[in-house]
């Protein structure tokens, strides 16, 4: 029978891991979750004063000030931003905005799509103060995103609309990062934490799945108790994080047998099961056949 050789599996170990990876966001996909579309961008360089009506907004609008004075009143609460100063506008905030000559500055909108079952996600607070929307960022912050959206907006290609939600994805995250965590809603909050956790819960599956570990280490390499991860996989995954460990090696496995030529001995020593007879009774439970039939399959 044919051995697992390291260099030999490279690109069929790829595939495996994809293979898990797929699994575990296709469990994710029923999870809530944040996610901003992009509307509108723009960049502005006002040559003379003047003012903009108030009006009731819709989506988020962001106001990132190049250089120049900004005055904007949003619930009828005065700010007033200069140079790296970044204000971010709520739906159903009133916004009143007035702009002094040599004002430049970047504008865009968003939405957030419904988190999970159509209840929204609302990145601030309820009620919090105007003045908790906004930051000063370094001009190479976030300036070098606005370039690339504001260029891709105008771009006809193909790929551009899948490019700006990418990069929104990214100043989005940079945006949330930088304003006070007292702003931000509890729901928000609980559903970023959400999707952190599963993204590192993925990354330390990937590096343990051919190794023999522990629930307690997994939950080390975590940074939480035993206790902590058991709650997370169950209220997020729907199972404890041994039983998500295994079954990550089980469809690991799978992909590995439809290898022409692996042998059932090879794989379970490649995944550190203690015997080809323990993990023929593990995969079977799983699958509902043995790892010979799925791999005599053509």
């Amino acid at each position: 029978m044919k051995k697992i050789s390291r260099n030999a599996t490279a690109d069929s170990n790829r595939a495996a891991l994809d293979t898990v990876q797929q699994w575990l966001r296709r469990t994710r996909t029923n999870l809530p979750r944040v996610q901003p579309v992009f509307e509108f961008i723009c960049y502005r360089h006002y040559r003379k004063s003047g003012e903009f009506a108030l009006h009731q907004h819709a989506n988020y609008e962001v106001v990132a000030v190049e250089r120049g004075q900004y005055r904007c009143w949003i619930n009828d609460c005065e700010l007033r931003l200069g140079g790296g100063d970044v204000v971010v506008v709520e739906p159903g905030d009133w916004h009143r905005d007035a702009y002094a000559a040599g004002l430049r500055l970047y504008g865009f909108n968003f939405n957030l799509e419904p988190a999970h079952a159509g209840v929204s996600t609302p990145l601030f607070a309820r009620g919090i103060a105007p003045n908790l929307k906004m930051f000063h960022a370094d001009r190479q912050y976030l300036r070098p995103i606005f370039k690339r959206l504001l260029r891709e907006s105008k771009s006809s290609d193909r790929f551009a609309g899948a490019i700006q939600d990418a990069l929104l994805l990214e100043l989005f995250w940079k945006l949330a990062r930088s304003l006070p965590a007292s702003a931000l809603g509890p729901h928000f909050v609980q559903v970023s934490a959400s999707a952190q956790f599963l993204g590192a819960f993925e990354g330390v599956i990937r590096e343990n799945l051919k190794l023999r570990v522990s629930v307690a280490e997994l939950a080390a390499s975590l940074n939480l108790s035993e206790s902590a991860l058991a709650h997370k996989c169950k209220d997020l995954l729907g199972t404890s994080p041994a039983r998500a460990l295994m079954k990550c090696k089980l469809i690991f496995a799978r992909r590995m047998l439809a290898e022409p030529g692996t042998s059932v001995k090879a794989v379970a020593a490649e995944l550190n099961f203690s015997d080809p007879y323990h993990f023929s009774k593990v995969y079977k439970r799983q699958f509902g056949s043995s790892p010979s039939d799925h791999r005599s399959r053509p």
